[in-house]
């Protein structure tokens, strides 16, 4: 009996991990925000569903967007903004504790925006040509954001929200193989390589670049992204490598939109 027990139990266990998505298994599994770094997570807008872990990146979807599990820890993150002309002053950081999450490996582009949006059932969509399908959303205020987020959050059991601005500079400073540092790839600016979309004319497609050790995109320039705490960071196309270093910000009021802000997001199963 008490083996029929057990082989009851792993068969229940093995069909709720691959199973319908609907059993919310793949985010509190033990693979979940315990997981290795860089474990991905793909999640369905239009249908709200979550598919199984796994190791890998799959291609760009306007309905998917896909979240890196980000391991817990406790490293030096800025105070406040301590961004000087040779970047942020190591002495600013102070040793804190981040519990593991998901965040979204790219910043959520125009379109996804939309369906977003759809799904939703607030707020505008916004008009876009072919060519700015994948560039990511810009000039959306924080309150917008917030709105259409609490919206989704009503009918969903997945929740999507804001990062707070200590675990979108925990994500940052963990993205290469060094820890505390100012980029996603480490300590120098000059190493930038394609990792950042700086000092440029224009955005790039979310799908664009150099991803780092966490499989994270664009954490550097391509557009400011919200916080929780109503800042925006990462910096932007129109700036330079030092300003999008990880412990900079900037204090925004949450009601203007801002031509060069978007959105990257969180992923978490309702309480």
């Amino acid at each position: 009996m008490k083996n029929i027990i057990l082989v009851l139990v792993s068969y229940l266990l093995v069909s709720c991990a691959v199973g319908d998505p609907d059993e919310y298994v793949s985010i509190t599994s033990p693979e979940g925000f315990d997981g290795p770094v860089g474990r991905i997570v793909s999640f369905n807008i239009d249908e709200g569903k979550l598919t199984n872990n796994r190791s890998t990146p799959s291609a760009y979807d306007k309905e998917r967007i896909e979240f890196a599990s980000i391991s817990g820890g406790t490293i030096g993150l800025s105070a406040s903004d301590a961004v000087t002309s040779m970047g942020i002053d190591d002495a600013s950081l102070v040793k804190t504790a981040v519990d593991g999450f998901y965040l979204s490996t790219q910043e959520l582009s125009q379109e996804q925006w939309n369906v977003l949006i759809k799904e939703a059932g607030v707020g505008t969509a916004i008009a876009i040509t072919k060519d700015e399908e994948k560039l990511p959303v810009a000039g959306i205020s924080k309150d917008e954001i917030e709105v259409v987020l609490s919206a989704w959050n009503a009918t969903h059991h997945f929740q999507l929200r804001l990062p707070s601005n200590n675990e979108w500079e925990y994500a940052c400073r963990i993205g290469g193989t060094e820890t505390d540092t100012q980029y996603a790839w480490g300590e120098q600016a000059a190493d930038s390589g394609d990792y950042a979309q700086v000092e440029t004319t224009g955005p790039r497609n979310v799908n664009s670049g150099t991803r780092d050790d966490n499989n994270l995109m664009n954490m550097h320039g391509n557009v400011w992204e919200w916080t929780s705490n109503s800042d925006l960071r990462g910096g932007s196309w129109n700036d330079n490598v030092i300003s999008s270093s990880s412990g900079n910000r900037l204090t925004m009021r949450t009601d203007v939109s801002y031509v060069l802000a978007g959105v990257r997001l969180v992923i978490e199963v309702a309480q």
